[in-house]
């Protein structure tokens, strides 16, 4: 979280359903759980959340159906919506969220061929925006200076992306870099920021070897 702490986010199995949690390692090495979604949302498939720059308060979204649920949080990641509130009923694979440097959040996500992003401010989602079309898989998305970064690699063409997302007056706004323009398939494509640099981690396929063989990194 914003002050140093480990926060993991998974999902718990109970009796008759199952519920979303995160589990939050505090400075003196004790553990705090808080109940995210429980048995009364929607099934909490791929729980993720984001706190906001200043770290006061938090969003928290699922997956049930190919659709997103959220529900906001408090910094200290108490969930304020009961079983969560519907903020994309489109199609919408594997979502990441992160925050924005506006006060609010990114949900980014596919629908198994473009990619697409909503801003959310507090349960308010906006329209869907394309920023990329094909055949796309997310593989991180992240927060820089400025925004957040997505990182996505194509089934089609094998080229990895980096999207860097930007908010001006409410609307997102997105650029493209070409990390790499073709080759072998390329997936799972990653991205970590340093102090002075970005690193891309991806993985080569080798169609003779039937998997993949290699992993590439890139430093800029």
């Amino acid at each position: 979280d914003r002050t140093g702490r480990v926060v993991v986010v998974g999902v718990q199995q109970t009796p008759t359903d199952e519920e979303a949690w995160a589990l939050r390692q505090e400075a003196s090495g004790a553990f705090t759980q808080r109940l995210l979604f429980g048995a009364n949302s929607p099934k909490p498939d791929r729980p993720r959340l984001a706190m906001s720059r200043d770290g006061g308060f938090g969003l928290a979204i699922i997956n049930p159906a190919q659709q997103v649920y959220a529900t906001r949080l408090t910094s200290d990641l108490v969930a304020l919506d009961d079983a969560g509130v519907l903020i994309s009923p489109t199609v919408s694979v594997d979502p990441f969220v992160v925050s924005d440097e506006s006060g609010g959040f990114l949900v980014v996500y596919t629908d198994a061929y473009d990619v697409f992003v909503r801003r959310v401010d507090g349960l308010t989602a906006s329209a869907e925006t394309r920023v990329l079309t094909g055949e796309w898989d997310v593989g991180s998305v992240i927060e820089v200076p400025g925004g957040a970064a997505v990182v996505a690699s194509s089934r089609a063409t094998s080229a990895v992306v980096t999207l860097y997302l930007t908010v001006d007056g409410g609307v997102v706004n997105a650029s493209s870099q070409t990390v790499v323009s073709g080759g072998s398939f390329a997936n799972g494509a990653g991205l970590a920021v340093g102090p002075d640099t970005l690193t891309w981690v991806f993985g080569r396929y080798d169609p003779d070897a039937g998997a993949a063989t290699t992993r590439s990194v890139i430093e800029s």
